[in-house]
């Protein structure tokens, strides 16, 4: 995350690295400019500007607690159904 686009207060490392998880921003191609991300430092969720972001980080360079994170975001998520879905199918 380019730190112009934060509070000062938010300026550590933990603040300025966001997962991109969706809109049309996380498209180089795309003409939309919103990024739908996830903080890995706090997890909090929230949208960007493209431009807001300094660039795209490759994995091998993050910190063990946010690779830590990645891997907690990206697992799958069990879901416990509370009976049949809608229409009876499951």
């Amino acid at each position: 995350m380019n730190p112009d686009a934060l509070r000062e207060s938010c300026w550590e490392v933990r603040s300025q690295l966001w997962l991109g998880e969706g809109g049309f921003g996380c498209s180089p191609r795309a003409r939309g400019q919103a990024v739908y991300a996830v903080c890995l430092g706090d997890g909090e969720k929230t949208r960007w500007n493209r431009s807001d972001f300094s660039g795209v980080l490759d994995e091998q360079y993050l910190p063990d607690w946010a690779l830590e994170k990645l891997e907690e975001l990206r697992a799958p998520r069990q879901e416990q159904s509370a009976g049949p879905a809608m229409g009876g199918m499951s």
